[in-house]
């Protein structure tokens, strides 16, 4: 639950500061017709992503920094008010379907960083939470590609990342000791993450051939995560 956790909150700060990234480059950059209506509604964009940027942010860099129990509190609170929001503008299952990635790695946060478990450590952390703001402009700014380029992004360029992370990290771990446990919260993320952006999809971008095969290609490494995952557990766990 641990590895979901700081996984999922690490996926959503990226998300998150990706789509801002590209909103906010447009509200400086646009010079067309009716500015006034654009800026505003670009504006209550840019401040609807950064909400749930700060959702995920703030109780990842407290948990890394050693304030447990005020990520705790924080991710609760986080959660109340969601739900109360939720409740009053949204039902459905699409609905839940896409806001559930960002909602289970804070309960997950509560239930599994209790006084007892061991923090994250700080340092790798550090850097992994650091990268990831540095890269969310370079995927937000996909839409400067050439239009045939443009197409290759498919659902979102943060898919093709998650693919290319587990393809890595299946190739990496053939040189370390199994881990069962980061296994299965990486494909359990990355299929959260596909989910989350074919319910985003909702009819918007064509279920063309590159959709197809990115949702493929991530789906199957998912599968290879599961399998492996399950595998070493019942290796170093079950049997050891």
């Amino acid at each position: 639950m641990r590895q979901v956790a700081l996984l999922g909150l690490l996926w959503d700060v990226l998300r998150s500061a990706c789509f801002a990234t590209g909103t906010l480059w447009t509200l400086l950059t646009f010079s067309g017709p009716y500015p006034g209506n654009f800026r505003a509604a670009m504006t209550s964009d840019l401040i609807t992503e950064l909400i749930p940027l700060a959702a995920a942010l703030i109780p990842l860099v407290l948990l890394v920094d050693g304030w447990r129990r005020l990520a705790r509190i924080t991710a609760g609170a986080i959660l109340a008010v969601g739900a109360i929001w939720f409740l009053a503008k949204h039902s459905g299952p699409e609905a839940i379907a896409y806001f559930a990635p960002q909602w289970i790695p804070l309960v997950l946060l509560l239930a599994a960083f209790h006084r007892d478990a061991p923090l994250p450590p700080a340092r790798p952390w550090w850097w992994i939470v650091g990268g990831s703001l540095l890269l969310a402009p370079v995927l937000a700014f996909r839409f400067a590609l050439p239009g045939d380029l443009d197409r290759i992004t498919g659902l979102s360029p943060l898919v093709w990342l998650c693919a290319l992370a587990g393809a890595g990290y299946l190739l990496l771990r053939l040189r370390s000791a199994p881990r069962p446990a980061w296994t299965l919260a990486l494909a359990l993320c990355i299929a959260l993450a596909v989910i989350q952006n074919l319910v985003l999809k909702n009819g918007i971008i064509p279920f063309d051939a590159i959709v197809l095969a990115q949702v493929c290609c991530a789906g199957a490494i998912v599968v290879a995560l599961t399998v492996v995952g399950i595998r070493d557990y019942r290796r170093t766990v079950v049997k050891g």
